[in-house]
């Protein structure tokens, strides 16, 4: 191993690296994929992030009405479904859902993936923030 990999290996055991965003698989509408053409990136896929050398993961399902107007559902269930979603694919993939830093550290000091779990719009919410 060079000088230059040594070093990053122990930089990269040093500190925690996080994918600040990406999508699930599942969580994207079809019909935004096409309009995108290739702009969209692929999904994420949960369980291919294990090997990354990568700490985490912010997961970002989408909040926003291009993903639930179209389909006249409604906003807040089709989040919370999604959310759930993401949440039994880190649970299947041994990864971790972290809502605090002391839990993204333990989670990271065992060697487990971290997953944060993100939602991109807040048009879900509508005029009701409770």
């Amino acid at each position: 191993m060079s000088d230059t990999e040594q070093r990053a290996k122990h930089h990269l055991n040093e500190h925690l690296y996080f994918d600040i965003h990406g999508h699930p698989e599942r969580t994207i509408p079809r019909v935004m994929k096409l309009l995108g053409g290739r702009g969209m990136p692929p999904d994420l896929r949960i369980g291919d992030t294990i090997d990354t050398g990568l700490n985490g993961f912010v997961v970002c399902v989408l909040g926003d009405p291009n993903s639930f107007n179209p389909r006249k559902i409604d906003a807040f269930d089709y989040v919370l479904t999604h959310l759930r979603m993401v949440k039994r694919a880190v649970m299947r993939s041994g990864g971790v859902v972290a809502f605090s830093t002391s839990e993204i550290e333990a989670a990271v000091s065992r060697g487990q993936p971290v997953f944060v779990l993100g939602i991109e719009g807040g048009d879900f919410m509508g005029t009701d923030l409770s």
